[in-house]
């Protein structure tokens, strides 16, 4: 097992498990609705934090942020990684995905802000339309 580091208290690793523990837990929480709201839970193990660090330092860099790979199920070996903000952004409830892609890789693929696109879905028009006009 690993020892218990009182430096590791100020990494970003502690950072995260400490912020994706307040998610799910504490309903004062500006983003418990999302997570603990939606029944969002993590792995009873990673209650402690030397478990969590077991399970995710392999992949960990201090610019990388925890993220879900299915944003239904809870936090767990298996369905977290690290990912950057950018990527992070693209696996979102919120976003529209079509064919695979998400609107913002749309966007960029047919050379239109992204901001156009979402206002044409605002008014109404089906994905095919918003991306072919």
């Amino acid at each position: 097992m690993l020892k218990y580091k009182h430096w590791k208290l100020w990494t970003s690793i502690y950072n995260s498990w400490r912020a994706m523990k307040q998610r799910c837990n504490n309903p004062n929480n500006k983003y418990y609705k999302d997570y603990g709201g939606r029944w969002i839970k993590y792995d009873r193990a990673w209650e402690k934090f030397q478990y969590f660090y077991k399970d995710m330092i392999k992949w960990h860099k201090k610019w990388l942020t925890i993220d879900r790979i299915n944003n239904d199920w809870g936090y767990s070996k298996e369905n977290c990684r690290w990912t950057t903000m950018k990527e992070q952004s693209r696996n979102t409830r919120s976003n529209i995905i079509y064919k695979g892609r998400c609107l913002k890789d749309w966007a960029y693929i047919i050379w239109v802000d992204a901001i156009t696109l979402y206002k044409r879905l605002d008014r109404g028009w089906s994905i095919e339309k918003t991306l072919n006009k």
